[in-house]
């Protein structure tokens, strides 16, 4: 039996935990128990399907440090940032009894320097990224790297079962949409554009359309029908994606790894954030898949709804057994994982 200690900052998203939860799957056996910390109210992403993770809301060190000290764990895992969101694992990562793993997804706005000097501490860093990005680059030598390729939750579930499941007949059109967690900077105001948007097109097309907001969106959309649903959060998106003959989503990391393994034709809306460059995304998207992007500064209603409309009627939709386009590095990251445990 392995104690993972598992900790995810979850701020403007669910990314965090999505990621995390990608990996636990391969990772976890049987007999294993993880405990994830967290001072976001939305870790329950992680723990779906997942029995054996117990999760515990932290707001400071003193609590990160009871906390371990209660569960003893033998392998910690840190999303993104090796300090915490506040230097709350400041002291944690110095425990030289404890293995300690680091998936680090990007830099965030500090000096190459401190970072190389936070990573220093973690026996392994994992980057969720292809070998030789520019992030390995930096970072040789500071600390163990491995380049698992991108980590995101693949769909398991043949489309016909996913349409069957939300009640959309097979030969239908389905849209699926999606603000992921729905917390970054311009969700208020991309949420009702969308909605909009596909209020229009589904008065002209007929199609069935599934809109997930996002457990962290404050925009409440009442509106529902037999063939436009909505839904604040939808677990395992992945396959619903997969089922989809266009997608509509934001730009982060997650959806849009998940979107270019299913092949699916996709609108990108690009969200501010302040860390990530949503829209870089958005144009490498485009190297794998039919799929085109609108920057936020210039969305309007007509605009997505003239985009909707010109995939599903001048685009010829994509074949659903194009192969993926990138592989999920979920499995060898835990496959890493599971070698420095049992070290």
């Amino acid at each position: 039996m392995v104690k993972y200690l598992l900790y995810a900052p979850g701020s403007r998203g669910i990314g965090h935990f999505r990621r995390m939860r990608a990996i636990l799957k391969p990772l976890l056996c049987a007999s294993d128990r993880s405990l994830l910390l967290t001072p976001s109210d939305y870790g329950y992403v992680v723990k779906e399907k997942l029995l054996n993770v117990k999760i515990t809301k932290v707001q400071n060190e003193v609590e990160v440090l009871s906390e371990t000290q209660k569960f003893n764990p033998d392998v910690l895992i840190v999303d993104t940032l090796p300090m915490g969101v506040n230097g709350e694992l400041t002291e944690l990562i110095k425990n030289k009894n404890l293995k300690k793993v680091l998936v680090l997804r990007q830099r965030h706005d500090i000096s190459l320097a401190r970072l190389r000097k936070q990573i220093s501490f973690y026996d392994l860093v994992l980057l969720p990224y292809r070998k030789g990005n520019s992030l390995e680059k930096l970072l040789r030598g500071a600390a163990p790297i491995v380049s698992v390729g991108e980590i995101f939750n693949s769909h398991d579930i043949e489309p016909k079962h996913t349409r069957r499941k939300f009640n959309v007949p097979q030969k239908a059109i389905l849209i699926v949409a999606t603000c992921g967690g729905g917390g970054t900077i311009d969700s208020d105001k991309i949420t009702p554009i969308i909605f909009s948007a596909l209020k229009k097109v589904s008065n002209e097309i007929k199609s069935y359309v599934i809109f997930s907001t996002g457990p962290m969106n404050r925009v409440k959309l009442g509106y529902s029908s037999k063939t436009f649903k909505i839904y604040k959060y939808i677990p395992d998106i992945q396959n619903l994606i997969a089922a989809a003959n266009l997608v509509i989503c934001f730009g982060g990391y997650n959806t849009i790894n998940e979107v270019v393994a299913a092949s699916r034709p996709a609108i990108i809306l690009p969200s501010r954030t302040l860390t990530d460059d949503q829209v870089r995304r958005a144009k490498e998207a485009k190297k794998f898949i039919r799929s085109d992007f609108i920057v936020t500064k210039k969305l309007s209603t007509e605009k997505l709804y003239l985009k909707i409309k010109h995939f599903l009627i001048a685009m010829p939709l994509v074949n659903r057994k194009h192969l993926p386009a990138i592989n999920n590095g979920a499995k060898l990251a835990a496959e890493e994982i599971r070698a420095l445990a049992k070290f």
